[in-house]
C-alpha cells in the first residue's frame, strides 16, 4: 500500500489502451489504401473487427480486476485491525478505516475529499510537522506517543506515516497508520505493578502445576520457608510438610479444591531449618477450556508472631500472670463444661473456695514480693494434691478455687480437702533472708448438683462457707448448708438497713467511763457505737461494725462518731474543770483510707474549745499486724497535735512485742478476757503482770478491760495498773445518762 499507485491510475491505462487500438487501425487502414483488393479489404475489416473484440475483451477484464483490487483494497482498509487513513498531498481525505473512524469519532460522516485538519482540528502541530516531513518523502514513526484530545482525555498512540508514489515517481500523499496503546498501556502497567507485588510483597507465592509439581515462587516464599526457588522447583509442596496435619486434614483439603477450586485455611508448617511454623492459606484454582486444572496458585503468610501475640492476649485474658493458673473468667467456662461432664456421667463435682488465712500479714510485713512467692509455692503445693482430672485457678489476691471432679460420695472430697490443708499449713521459706512464714487456708465446700446446678450460685455458696470455716477459728473446710445461706441473706438484710441508718437515726453513742485506779477519778471516757433497729431492737456491735467496715460505712458512721464524741467531750470538759478525755475507735480500714482525719480533726478540736489531749484515738492490735508507714505517719500526726493514741484489745492478736516500740502509742488496754480469768488462772495473772510492766518499761499507760467485781478492782490496782474500765464502775451508757453519771459522781 505504501508504493504501487492504487487510485487515480484508470484513467492512464484506459489512454495507454486506445493509443494502441489507434495506431493498429492507423497501420491497416495505411496498408489498405496500397492495395486494391476487395477481399483484401474485406479479410482486413475482418481481421479488424477481431482485433477489436479481443481488446475491448481485454480492457473488460483489466477494468473488472482493478474494480475487484479496488474493493478488495476497500474491504482491506475498511476492516483492518489497526487505524488507516490515505491522504493526498493536500491532506485531503482519500480512504479510512472503520477503526479510524471509530477511534476519532468520525463514523457517519461523509470525510473523502475533506481536509484532515477541518475534520480533526484538534491535531497537534508536532503531528502537523510529522505529516509534512512523510509528504516530503520521509517515512516517520513512533513507537508510543501521548495525545491530548481536546476533550481532555489522554490517549497514548503508536504510529507510523509512510509516503505513496504516483506512476511518476512522485509523492502523491501519505498513508497514515496510528494505534490506541492507551488500554494496551494500562495492561503493561497493571503487569508491571502484578510484578512488582509478586516480588516485593510480604505474601509468598507458590504456583504448581497440574501433577502438582512447583513451577514458581516468588522471594517472600524464600524468605518465610528458607527454600530458594532451584531447591523447589520440580518438586510437591509437601517438602513443607510439619506432620501437624494428619491425612484426614488433606483429605478434606483436596475434596473442596477439587469441588470448588478453591481453599482457605490455616495450616503449620517446616522451614528449611526445620522450625516450625503457622502460615494463613489460600489456594485457587486456574482451569483450562476443557475444564482441567492448568495450575493452582497458593499465596499464604506467616502469621506465628500473630499466633503468639493472640495466644499472650488469650492468656492474659484467661489466664493468672503471677500463677499460670484460670483466672477468674476462664474458671467459669472451665466450670461449665466440667458441669456438663459431671451431668453426662452422672456424678458429682465439688467446688472448694480456698481462702488463705492472714495472708496480709505476710504482704504488709515482708513485702509484696514475698506474698508473691507465697502464692507461687501456695499453687504448687494444691496442684501436688489434686488429680490430673482436677482444676485449681485463681481468683485473684489470696482467693483459690478448687474444682474436684468423678465425685462419687463425700469421703474423697474430705480426704482431699485435708490432705490440702496439711500441705498449706506446712512452713514457707520465703526470700533471699529465708524468712519462715506459717500460713494456713480456710475452705468452703459446695457441691453440684446436690447444693445448685449453677456455677455462679455454686461460687456463691462456696463462698459462704469459706467464711463459715474462718468463723469456726480457720484452717479447716466447711460444706455449704441451707442455714448458711438464711445466714448470708440476713447479712446482706443487714447491710441493707445499716445503709440508711444514720439518716433514720437509728444509730447513737454511748459512753463508758474509764476510772483512774490510784485516785478513783473519772477522768476518761470511750465512746461506743450502738444501733437500734427498729424491728431487731439492739443489733450488737460485734455483728454491724464488721459490715459497716465491709460495705465502706464506717468511714461516714466513723465521723458522725467523732463529732458527737467532740460535743460532750466540750460538755463533760468544762463539768470536770478541764482536763477530760474521750477516746474515740478508729478502724483499720479508716487508718488506710484518705480522709486526711489527722489534718481535719486538731481544727475540730478547736472549734469545740478543746485540746489535743481532750481526744484519744482507739485502734485495735489488728493494726499493728498492718504496719505501714502511712499508718505510722497518721498516728504521728495525731500525737504531734496532742491527741493521744490507745491500743485496744491487747494480746488477743497477731503482733510482735517490737510493734510497740514503732507505733507511737500512748496507752495499752489489756483485753478483758485476761482480766477476767486473772483470780482463777494463773497464767492469765500472769500475762496481766507482765503486759502491765512492759508496758511501763515503754513509757506506756495501762488501761484495762472487764474490771467487774472488787477484787478485780483490787488485783489491778496492785499490779500498777493505771485505768480500769468494766461494769463495776458503770456499763456503757447513752451520752444524757453519762452527763447525769458525771455530776453524781462530783457532787
Amino acid at each position: 500500500i505504501a508504493d504501487p499507485v492504487i487510485f487515480g491510475i484508470y484513467h492512464p491505462f484506459l489512454n495507454n489502451i486506445g493509443q494502441m487500438v489507434a495506431t493498429v487501425l492507423e497501420n491497416r487502414i495505411h496498408a489498405l489504401l496500397l492495395t486494391d483488393s476487395n477481399a483484401k479489404l474485406q479479410h482486413l475489416v475482418t481481421q479488424l473487427e477481431h482485433l477489436v473484440a479481443e481488446r475491448t475483451r481485454e480492457i473488460s477484464e483489466a477494468l473488472g480486476k482493478l474494480e475487484e483490487s479496488e474493493r478488495r483494497l476497500q474491504v482491506f482498509i475498511e476492516n483492518a485491525p489497526v487505524a488507516i487513513a490515505m491522504f493526498d498531498k493536500g491532506m485531503h481525505y482519500m480512504a479510512a478505516s472503520q477503526r479510524w473512524l471509530e477511534n476519532y469519532g468520525l463514523l457517519g460522516r461523509p470525510i473523502i475529499g475533506l481536509s484532515h485538519y477541518e475534520v480533526s482540528p484538534d491535531v497537534p502541530d508536532l503531528w502537523r510537522e510529522y505529516h509534512c516531513r512523510g509528504l516530503s518523502g520521509e517515512p516517520q514513526e513512533a513507537m508510543e506517543d501521548r495525545f491530548e484530545r481536546s476533550d481532555g482525555r489522554i490517549q497514548w498512540v503508536r504510529w507510523s506515516i509512510k509516503p505513496w508514489h504516483d506512476q511518476n515517481g512522485q509523492v502523491g500523499g501519505i498513508v497514515l497508520f496510528t494505534e490506541d496503546m492507551t488500554e494496551l498501556r494500562k495492561t503493561q502497567e497493571s503487569l508491571l505493578m502484578a510484578s512488582m507485588i509478586y516480588s516485593n510483597t510480604g505474601e509468598a507465592m507458590l504456583v504448581v502445576n497440574q501433577k502438582n509439581e512447583i513451577v514458581a515462587v516468588n522471594p517472600a516464599f524464600t524468605t518465610i520457608t528458607g527454600y530458594g526457588e532451584s531447591e523447589v522447583l520440580g518438586r510437591n509442596p509437601s517438602v513443607l510438610s510439619s506432620g501437624k496435619q494428619d491425612k484426614a486434614f488433606y483429605q478434606r483439603m483436596w475434596e473442596q479444591l477439587n469441588a470448588t477450586g478453591t481453599w482457605r485455611g490455616e495450616v503449620v508448617n517446616r522451614r528449611k531449618s526445620g522450625e516450625l511454623y503457622a502460615e494463613e492459606l489460600m489456594i485457587n484454582t486456574i482451569f483450562k477450556k476443557d475444564g482441567s486444572v492448568h495450575r493452582r496458585v497458593a499465596l499464604f503468610m506467616d502469621i506465628t508472631e500473630k499466633r503468639k501475640r493472640e495466644d499472650l492476649i488469650w492468656r492474659q485474658a484467661n489466664f493468672d500472670m503471677l500463677t499460670g493458673l484460670p483466672n477468674r473468667h476462664h474458671l467459669a467456662e472451665v466450670a461449665g463444661r466440667e458441669m456438663m461432664n459431671a451431668q453426662r456421667s452422672q456424678e458429682s463435682l465439688a467446688l472448694l473456695f480456698v481462702d488463705l488465712d492472714r495472708f496480709k500479714d505476710v504482704n504488709d510485713t515482708l513485702g509484696h514480693g514475698a506474698g508473691d512467692e507465697l502464692l507461687v509455692e501456695v499453687t504448687r503445693r494444691l496442684k501436688q494434691c489434686l488429680r490430673e482430672t482436677d482444676v485449681v485457678a485463681r481468683l485473684g489476691g489470696d482467693e483459690f478455687v478448687v474444682i474436684l471432679t468423678q465425685i462419687r460420695n463425700t469421703s474423697a472430697i474430705d480426704r482431699l480437702a485435708e490432705s490440702m490443708l496439711q500441705s498449706l499449713s506446712r512452713p514457707y521459706t520465703l526470700n533471699a533472708d529465708k524468712e519462715q512464714v506459717y500460713v494456713t487456708a480456710s475452705m468452703g465446700i459446695a457441691v453440684y448438683p446436690h447444693d445448685s446446678s449453677h456455677y455462679e450460685e455454686l461460687m456463691s455458696f462456696a463462698d459462704q462457707a469459706m467464711y463459715a470455716a474462718k468463723d469456726l477459728g480457720r484452717n479447716r473446710f466447711h460444706y455449704f448448708t441451707p442455714a448458711l445461706q438464711a445466714a448470708t441473706q440476713e447479712r446482706l438484710h443487714l447491710i441493707s438497713d445499716l445503709n440508711g441508718a444514720l439518716a433514720a437515726g437509728q444509730l447513737q453513742v454511748y459512753f463508758q467511763p474509764i476510772v483512774e485506779l490510784p485516785t478513783g477519778r473519772t477522768r476518761k471516757a470511750e465512746a461506743l457505737l450502738r444501733w437500734n433497729h427498729p424491728k431487731r431492737g439492739m443489733v450488737s456491735p460485734d455483728v454491724f461494725i464488721p459490715l459497716a467496715e465491709e460495705s465502706g460505712l464506717i468511714t461516714s458512721i466513723g465521723e458522725w462518731v467523732f463529732q458527737q464524741s467532740l460535743h460532750w467531750a466540750a460538755r463533760w470538759n468544762t463539768q470536770t474543770a478541764g482536763g477530760f478525755q474521750v477516746s474515740v475507735n478508729k478502724s483499720p480500714i479508716q487508718l488506710h483510707e484518705r480522709d486526711n482525719a489527722e489534718d481535719r480533726w486538731p481544727e475540730a478540736l478547736r472549734l469545740h474549745g478543746l485540746e489535743g489531749h481532750n481526744l484519744t484515738v482507739e485502734i485495735t492490735e489488728g493494726v499493728l499486724a498492718r504496719f505501714d508507714a502511712q499508718t505510722v505517719h497518721k498516728l504521728s500526726k495525731f500525737r504531734s497535735a496532742g491527741i493521744e493514741v490507745s491500743l485496744d484489745d491487747f494480746g488477743t492478736g497477731y503482733s510482735s512485742l517490737a510493734y510497740l516500740k514503732k507505733f507511737p502509742i500512748d496507752y495499752l488496754k489489756i483485753d478483758q478476757s485476761f482480766v477476767r480469768g486473772i483470780l482463777t488462772n494463773d497464767s492469765d495473772m500472769a500475762l496481766c503482770e507482765a503486759m502491765v510492766v512492759m508496758a511501763h518499761k515503754l513509757g506506756l499507760k495501762v488501761i484495762a478491760e472487764g474490771i467487774e467485781t472488787p477484787d478485780h478492782l483490787y488485783t489491778m490496782k496492785r499490779m500498777g495498773c493505771d485505768y480500769g474500765q468494766g461494769f463495776l464502775f458503770a456499763r456503757p451508757m447513752p451520752a444524757e445518762a453519762m452527763d447525769d453519771w458525771l455530776k453524781s459522781q462530783s457532787s
